[in-house]
């Protein structure tokens, strides 16, 4: 695997350089030497199975010569080895790789409920694992939290003492040199946090307070969810189809003189939404003339006084009950996103 002789040296100096003594009534008697292993509990022995198992992954030809091994020993002994407790997985990609595969199944698992599903998915993975001030969910990514993980085990390398770090050490400190307890300068109290270290080390966004704002406390994902959604344009209208490829005829189906399906004409410009504006905005004194969708909402999720709060979850709930009377008059027509359009 590519290691130096004075480390595959190191390490056979410890699984080689063994002695037991035997308890009798509480007292050691003699000592014998270990001709092969290592003891139980030494740290020595998971890393060296997390090496061999790393090599064995990645090689069948390596696998296949320790069957050969393994089947010489059963005829040589006439034992037989229980394979059937041994399972060796192999694959040839990196640990990138595998993170990346399994963003992909939990993306599929979260827009469609199943990890084979089919459904549209409105945002990137990546979008998802922003906070929520920056605008995502608040997922976790597997590439943040391995890279949290690693920093942890480099600070433990660097503060700790142990024979890798000592190996690795290029240059021993001097002994007139005092050294102070390590400090992580990103907690308060000096100590090491995979918290900390991952809030440092992810994928980050400009934070805005409107994304803060939609996620009220108490109120249902699905109505948080849906407010994620009509505020970054994520939902199923015939403009978003639009941007994505899909050429088709776009009419309103639920107004009676109807205008082409877009976010703004279904939640800001047809009669209804303006009418549901007026009524609410008007009792919290903010004007409506001369708003955009985006300027209304806020308006809404930031209204002084005691009404704000009533404010804010009725903008909310009369948004949800607009798609939800819109999802009604929608029944009639199916339509599937598998690159084909039904009526």
């Amino acid at each position: 695997m590519g290691f130096t002789e004075r480390l595959i040296g190191i390490v056979f100096g410890l699984v080689s350089n063994n002695w037991y003594s035997i308890l009798i009534s509480g007292q050691a008697h003699g000592f014998f030497k270990s001709s092969r292993g290592v003891k139980q509990g030494d740290l020595v022995s998971p890393t060296l199975f997390i090496l061999e198992a790393e090599a064995l992954s990645r090689d069948e030809t390596s696998l296949m010569l320790i069957m050969q091994v393994l089947n010489a020993f059963e005829v040589a002994s006439r034992q037989l080895v229980n394979k059937t407790k041994s399972v060796v997985f192999l694959h040839h990609l990196t640990d990138m790789e595998v993170s990346t595969r399994l963003h992909k199944l939990f993306a599929q698992f979260f827009w469609s409920s199943s990890v084979g599903g089919t459904s549209r998915h409105w945002a990137s993975w990546n979008t998802l694992c922003m906070s929520v001030e920056e605008g995502g969910i608040g997922f976790r990514s597997l590439h943040d939290v391995a890279k949290a993980l690693f920093s942890k085990l480099w600070w433990n390398f660097r503060t700790k003492p142990s024979l890798w770090s000592s190996f690795e050490k290029i240059k021993p400190p001097s002994p007139q040199l005092v050294l102070g307890m390590p400090w992580w300068m990103l907690e308060t109290r000096g100590y090491f946090s995979v918290k900390s270290a991952w809030d440092y080390t992810r994928g980050r966004d400009e934070p805005r307070t409107a994304y803060r704002m939609i996620w009220v406390k108490g109120l249902p994902f699905k109505i948080a969810f849906f407010m994620w959604k009509l505020w970054k344009a994520k939902l199923p209208l015939d403009d978003f189809l639009k941007r994505v490829g899909y050429c088709m005829p776009s009419k309103c189906w639920c107004c009676v003189k109807p205008d082409e399906e877009s976010l703004q004409h279904l939640f800001f410009r047809s009669e209804t939404a303006k009418t549901t504006w007026k009524y609410f905005l008007s009792r919290a004194r903010i004007a409506v003339e001369g708003l955009t969708l985006h300027q209304e909402i806020t308006k809404c999720w930031t209204a002084n006084g005691d009404l704000s709060s009533f404010i804010k979850s009725r903008s909310i709930g009369e948004s949800e009950k607009t798609w939800d009377e819109y999802g009604t008059s929608q029944m009639a027509r199916s339509i599937s996103y598998d690159g084909k359009l039904h009526s």
